[in-house]
């Protein structure tokens, strides 16, 4: 991807959103923050491609695909009024849908196209598709670990602000109260990411987010987890309950053992 290719597609997303403002020319403020979401992923997804040592072209090509990556949410919370796919509709299959329909989108000239669209549908499945292409698969893979690392920064911003009762739609409508569901506890024994479905209250919210620390593609991805203190301060959140605290422990620990891993590799 050449830079002339991202202006374009960097002033497409302008348009994009700026559809779903009210009468007063402004986004609705759940979109606003869905637009600086979209935003910081596509910063992330740079990030991590410089990481990785991809070329100008690649890294263009990820900040692309982070800037897209949302593209479904502003029509999801238009038409039903919340970011839960369970309650609503697949909102990475509906980024997928607008930007193969939309006739500003199709008339860029936008590389590997493909590849940005496979990004998009695919970035909020639990596993992905085995039939991805390798490309398709890295780019993906680029966007998920971005998104995840920016949800824990709103998820955070949210607690920290107070702020928790005007987003319920972000913590998925569930209450605040109650104990950790026995299935998002022995998904984390066994080192699996633990399913939306399965969250019953906030304290599930929580450690299905510590669960992403298996589903992690990238070493820079959990170092920077670490770093920014974003693992510890949800954790901070949590109740201190004993099954909480072994979750906590064993989510933890497999973060810290591959960042040492990585950082010993390196030095090797």
């Amino acid at each position: 991807m050449q830079d002339a290719e991202w202006i374009i597609i960097r002033d497409w997303f302008q348009g994009y959103e700026a559809c779903f403002s009210g009468p007063d020319g402004k986004l609705p403020p759940l979109l606003q923050g869905k637009a600086g979401h979209s935003r910081r992923v596509s910063a992330n997804a740079r990030d991590l491609a410089v990481d990785l040592g991809h070329s100008r072209g690649e890294v263009l090509h990820a900040q692309t695909a982070g800037l897209l990556h949302d593209v479904g949410r502003f029509p999801q919370f238009r038409d039903f009024g919340t970011f839960s796919d369970p309650r609503s509709i697949n909102h990475g299959e509906r980024g997928w849908t607008v930007l193969c329909e939309d006739p500003d989108f199709l008339r860029l000239s936008v590389s590997r196209r493909g590849d940005l669209l496979a990004a998009v549908r695919h970035h909020n499945c639990r596993v992905l598709p085995e039939q991805l292409s390798p490309s398709e698969r890295h780019l993906t893979e680029i966007v998920r670990d971005s998104d995840k690392l920016d949800i824990f920064k709103v998820i955070l911003d949210a607690i920290q602000s107070g702020d928790v009762e005007k987003n319920e739609t972000i913590f998925l409508h569930v209450p605040a109260e109650g104990g950790p569901n026995p299935l998002i506890v022995e998904c984390i024994r066994n080192g699996r990411t633990a399913s939306y479905e399965h969250i019953r209250n906030r304290t599930d919210f929580g450690l299905q987010l510590l669960s992403w620390a298996f589903d992690l593609a990238f070493d820079a991805t959990c170092r920077r987890l670490i770093d920014r203190g974003l693992f510890d301060a949800i954790i901070a959140h949590l109740p201190d309950d004993p099954t909480v605290r072994e979750s906590v422990d064993i989510a933890r620990t497999h973060l810290h053992r591959r960042v040492a891993a990585a950082g010993a590799a390196g030095q090797a």
